[in-house]
């Protein structure tokens, strides 16, 4: 009698367990930081899709052999090491937002196309043409984004003042990440001009507090543009985003 109780209890106990286990969603493959941040933003479209995808996250990395250049981050890691970095979740969802109103995207400085990825899980439908000087990382990045969502995605290899006067495609969102230097950023903006699809635009430009200056600067209405709005976020490594409409 002794041995048939205690048989019963460990079938109830094993009975629970698996009842209990098979109730609670299992994110196993999720980092701890990015479950904290969805369940304080449940209703989150960036972070559910995000979630959702993160094995494409992981397939960009193993693509580029596991390596990053120590130092450098991205949209989504923090360049020590490749994890989610949910200290930049307002930037990212900023980008996000705005790649969901727009039909083209020209983005300068590709790296490890995660800018790319955010704008894909946004609007899929994104046509995407996109420079870099560099295709050590970006070109395995890019495949393995071209693979995931089905799509195209024009990549030009060069330095950026070069090659953007000889593109010949138009543009509604555009993308400044490449050099970081106020002499580029002002000579990548201005070609940028030269290309939008209609009087209405959105230009975002990375790593704002690399040149707060400079980008002020921009934000100045002047006979080539009027600035309807901006937004820098309150996160780390911050962005910005300026809605221009064209002087007619």
């Amino acid at each position: 009698m002794k041995k048939n109780i205690t048989t019963m209890f460990l079938t109830g106990f094993l009975f629970i367990s698996t009842y209990i286990q098979a109730m609670v969603p299992v994110e196993s493959n999720l980092p701890a930081n990015l479950i904290q941040l969805k369940a304080q933003h449940p209703d989150c479209e960036l972070l559910n899709k995000l979630s959702e995808n993160y094995d494409v996250f992981l397939d960009v990395y193993k693509s580029c052999n596991y390596q990053f250049w120590s130092g450098c981050g991205s949209y989504l890691f923090d360049g020590v090491s490749y994890a989610y970095c949910e200290k930049m979740y307002e930037k990212q969802k900023l980008f996000y937002e705005t790649a969901k109103k727009c039909n083209n995207l020209l983005e300068v400085g590709v790296y490890m196309g995660h800018s790319i990825f955010i704008a894909l899980l946004a609007n899929p439908d994104l046509e995407i043409t996109c420079i870099d000087i560099d295709d050590h990382y970006s070109g395995p990045a890019l495949e393995v984004l071209s693979q995931k969502f089905n799509k195209k995605i024009d990549f030009i290899k060069g330095d950026s003042i070069v090659e953007l006067p000889l593109i010949d495609k138009k543009f509604d969102m555009f993308h400044i990440d490449g050099h970081h230097t106020s002499y580029y950023l002002n000579a990548e903006f201005l070609q940028c001009l030269t290309k939008c699809s209609s009087e209405h635009v959105f230009f975002i430009v990375d790593d704002y507090d690399s040149y707060p200056n400079t980008i002020n600067k921009l934000l100045k209405d002047n006979d080539v543009y009027t600035v309807v709005s901006f937004i820098i976020p309150p996160c780390s490594w911050c962005n910005i985003m300026i809605e221009i409409l064209l002087q007619q």
